[in-house]
């Protein structure tokens, strides 16, 4: 039933969007294959790639799928500009200090050869680097929070070391409590967190809302050419692009909100 609604749905959303499979494809870093098999029906997308779906027609995945919303999409962006965006438009970079204790287990082989394994907490201290970016995709805007870790190994350890959600909820916990967020880690919360790493390509970095495990999902070359003109900018040059955006594209604030 959610194949068949899905197929018709993204088919239709593709038509209004003016849009060819290719072009689609080359956003969610995905073949026209794939893309044509979706809107046919003969398979579905991961769930990152269906977030990513959703991302991109800034419509939520419920109403993808034909099911009954159970969390409102906004109605002009792809995140809730009340909650979650407000407090980074005066302060889009900055730095984010972190101290916080993360569970880990060590093993370690003994002379008779059997196995110890030792539960521990471990302090972890360091400092992100933020900027906060809106970019507009087509005729729909993005939202990121871009994180470069300039001291300590959190988001490694994340990564590498225990991908499960406890340590990637401390992530989001440091963001929320610091910025003033209401980041959801569950519900992705339509802003990308966005992270370098691996072969120093940007990352999407999610919690999977299948397995529970911490997730990337790399950029599309369009999307890390949007991020890198964005961080040439400076942080005066910043604000001035969000205010353009929110007062005369979307409209959706007042004057007062900025300083």
């Amino acid at each position: 039933m959610f194949r068949e609604f899905f197929a018709e749905k993204l088919s239709n959303l593709i038509k209004i969007k003016k849009i060819t499979n290719q072009q689609l494809a080359n956003e969610l870093n995905l073949t026209r294959q794939s893309i044509s098999q979706f809107t046919k029906g003969t398979a579905m997308p991961s769930i990152e790639k269906l977030i990513a779906i959703a991302d991109f027609f800034n419509i939520s995945i419920d109403e993808l799928l034909g099911r009954k919303n159970v969390f409102s999409a906004p109605n002009t962006t792809n995140f809730d500009s009340n909650r979650t965006v407000f407090n980074l438009l005066n302060n889009p970079d900055g730095i984010l200090e972190y101290k916080i204790f993360v569970p880990t287990i060590e093993s370690q082989p003994t002379d008779d050869g059997r196995l110890l394994i030792d539960l521990s907490s471990k302090l972890k201290k360091g400092k992100f680097k933020y900027s906060f970016a809106l970019i507009k995709h087509y005729s729909i805007y993005r939202s990121y929070l871009i994180l470069d870790e300039i001291e300590g190994d959190f988001i490694d350890f994340v990564l590498e070391k225990s991908k499960n959600k406890d340590n990637f909820i401390s992530l989001v916990n440091i963001i929320n409590q610091q910025l003033g967020l209401n980041y959801d880690a569950y519900n992705y919360n339509r802003v990308a967190l966005v992270i370098k790493i691996y072969d120093e390509h940007y990352y999407d970095f999610h919690l999977n809302i299948d397995s529970l495990i911490t997730t990337t999902s790399r950029l599309t070359l369009i999307e890390e050419k949007y991020i890198n003109a964005w961080l040439e900018l400076s942080t005066t040059e910043k604000i001035q692009e969000l205010k353009r955006i929110y007062e005369k594209e979307l409209g959706i604030i007042k004057k007062e909100s900025f300083v």
